[in-house]
């Protein structure tokens, strides 16, 4: 293969794996939804960690009490911080593992489609011209 056909190989498999449908109406507000209860649960939180505060502050002396919540609060936020991180750093992996495959499988068609079609395409030029043309008119939603 040469440089030109790896370029433009890595180029169309950027496009593919980073091209997003259009999301439904369904979709968004579901999104809403979700952020809607995200935001439900940070207010529990919020009542949550309070309410400890005022039964510490009831046996111990107010600073103690805002102390031991304060670590709870921190220790809770790093368990959190580090669960987000390993989800992430997995994702991550996934992505990079599918797009490794994807690759693979892409050169392996396009050195495939080289072997079948390449002397055909190198004695009618204009007809491979006007083929990857119409090809590419009837793609552009979906690469651009």
């Amino acid at each position: 293969m040469t440089t030109v056909t790896r370029v433009i190989e890595h180029l169309l498999v950027d496009k593919l794996l980073t091209k997003q449908p259009a999301a439904s109406r369904k979709a968004d507000i579901g999104q809403g939804v979700f952020a809607l209860s995200i935001f439900f649960v940070c207010i529990g939180f919020g009542f949550l960690i309070y309410g400890v505060h005022m039964t510490l502050s009831q046996v111990y002396a107010p600073q103690t009490a805002a102390l031991m919540t304060s670590v709870v609060s921190f220790g809770f936020a790093i368990v959190v911080g580090l669960l987000a991180y390993t989800a992430m750093m997995y994702r991550r992996s996934r992505i990079k593992k599918y797009k490794q495959e994807v690759v693979h499988k892409v050169e392996n068609i396009v050195a495939s489609l080289d072997d079948q079609f390449g002397g055909t395409i190198r004695e009618n030029p204009k007809m491979a011209i006007l083929l990857a043309s119409a090809a590419g008119f009837f793609l552009e939603d979906r690469i651009l």
